[in-house]
């Protein structure tokens, strides 16, 4: 059987925010290393190339501050409230710093020179500022290289000397005002100021941005945007894990939008628009050019009525809503948490998984097996390698005999199971089991059977993993004997519409009990 991965794992921004680089430069800003708390004032938000943020450190612009907390986090705060994060808590006291790195990489290092978090954007010259309304921007030499995407209103200083009462500085000061209020009222679709967007809330606000490496949790359901820190190719993936513990210990994912093969040198952002869509974008600068949209619920589920104000909302049940203001469900992932497998089903995937490999012998190339010899079918003469079978073990093409043998260890009433692996869709045919078709409500523990008919059979293998996709069909990962290697293995995710074994698609699921 061939291996299968799913996870293989602000303005007219390209010419302002080059502009704005270019001031900065100009006026020559500095990074002035603060303790945690201190009121630094504006002129010390600015990290250049080389240069690094220590715990207790951060950066100031007015309102804004950007943290190095010691307990590993880096947080963007507006007074006290947060804005957004690294998601990189519950590390105290070890020594995680952040570090503009010269190669345009913003790179966070625990204490012992780990990887913990980083931008993966690379250009020359770089510099990390902390924008007067909160977003942090990196910039290379001739444009922006990534950006938090979270943003509140603009910060205007107050004017150097309060005794200027001249009508060119009262002028000035009343267009400063005028603008302030105009930026805050054109922005009304941006990142609220007030608003957790993505920190340490369960939900994504109307106007909210979540950009790469941050979740919202409730319970232990866990909404992330996957960056390339985990891993390149699962950039850009917006997954929920129902039963997540750790970064390390996620447990199984039951949704995702698929989107892990957009190019790793793209930043990615999830935004909880203020019509009511929820929109996946890469390239995501600001709000003001956000990129290029590669999902959306509406596009994921046409029927979807768009209601102003919406907003996201991570449920401890396992499911994902987008709920009106009037508390109404506009659109759902429809990932209630499942009841746990039948103790017959559990049983199944946990002695097959306990297999996992195991070879035929002579390896590679051989089909003697034990599971075969179980049943006291096939020969003792190996036809493949030309030698005999070795005591406890017999030859033939065995998935169907490794399944079997699955299934009566696990005190499935096997009578009607043979060597035949379309044994399998008349089993689940004769107890009321059987799911016929590719995306039939595939369980974990079921069997799932390639084939075109009752006499043209080509493989089976026993669903161990299930994730229900944005795009209507669900994806599986199964685990199987005499895979292509003579030997028990587990496939990667895949997609069971249109996948085939020999020119043979999967016929249907056959579930145990």
């Amino acid at each position: 059987m061939t291996s299968r991965s799913l996870f293989r794992r602000t303005t007219s921004i390209a010419c302002s925010l080059a502009l704005l680089f270019s001031v900065f430069v100009a006026l020559g800003f500095s990074l002035v290393q603060a303790n945690a708390g201190a009121a630094t004032g504006p002129g010390t938000a600015v990290l250049s190339a080389g240069q690094q943020l220590l715990p207790g450190q951060e950066l100031d612009d007015g309102p804004y501050r950007a943290v190095m907390q010691t307990d590993g986090n880096f947080v963007v705060y507006n007074a006290s409230t947060p804005m957004w994060s690294t998601h990189t808590s519950g590390h105290m006291n070890q020594g995680f710093h952040l570090v503009m790195q010269g190669d345009g990489n913003l790179v966070m290092y625990s204490g012992s020179g780990a990887v913990k978090w980083a931008t993966y954007r690379f250009g020359s010259s770089p510099v990390l500022v902390l924008w007067n309304n909160g977003n942090l921007i990196v910039f290379g030499a001739s444009a922006p290289l990534w950006a938090s995407g979270v943003t509140g209103p603009v910060y205007t200083p107050p004017t150097s000397s309060p005794t200027s009462t001249s009508s060119t500085t009262t002028s000035s000061t009343t267009t400063t005002t005028t603008t302030t209020t105009t930026t805050s009222t054109t922005t009304t679709t941006a990142p609220r100021a007030n608003s957790i967007c993505s920190v340490t809330a369960d939900t994504l606000q109307s106007g909210c941005v979540m950009t790469e490496g941050q979740a919202i949790q409730s319970g232990t359901t866990l909404l992330w945007l996957q960056s390339g820190f985990t891993a390149p190719t699962l950039n850009g993936n917006l997954v929920l894990y129902p039963n997540f513990v750790s970064l390390m210990n996620t447990g199984p994912a039951s949704w995702t939008t698929f989107t892990f093969d957009n190019p790793s040198t793209s930043h990615h952002a999830l935004v909880m628009e203020a019509g009511g869509n929820l929109v996946l974008y890469s390239q995501w600068i600001s709000a003001a050019n956000p990129g290029t949209k590669v999902w959306s619920a509406k596009d994921s589920t046409p029927s979807m009525t768009l209601v102003p104000g919406s907003f996201l909302q991570v449920l401890s049940n396992g499911n994902l809503i987008i709920k009106t203001p009037a508390g109404a469900t506009a659109w759902a992932t429809g990932t209630v948490s499942a009841a746990a497998p039948t103790a017959i089903a559990a049983r199944v995937v946990t002695l097959a998984t306990a297999n996992v490999g195991y070879h035929a012998n002579p390896f590679p190339g051989g089909d003697c097996n034990m599971f075969t010899a179980a049943f006291a079918r096939g020969s003792t003469w190996d036809s493949n390698t030309g030698a005999h079978c070795v005591a406890g073990t017999m030859s033939e093409s065995w998935c169907s005999d490794f399944a079997n043998f699955v299934w009566a260890w696990s005190a499935v009433n096997t009578t009607g199971l043979t060597g035949y692996s379309y044994s399998f869709v008349t089993w689940g045919q004769n107890h009321g089991t059987f799911k016929a078709g590719p995306a039939n409500n595939p369980q974990v523990g079921d069997a799932v059977v390639w084939a075109t008919g009752q006499w043209n059979s080509a493989h089976i293998a026993t669903v161990v993993g299930v994730i229900h996709g944005a795009f209507g069909a669900p994806i599986i990962k199964v685990l199987s004997g005499n895979d292509g290697n003579s030997g028990v293995s587990v496939s990667g995710y895949f997609n069971p519409v249109g996948d085939t074994i020999d020119g043979d698609p999967i016929i249907g699921y056959s579930s145990p009990a």
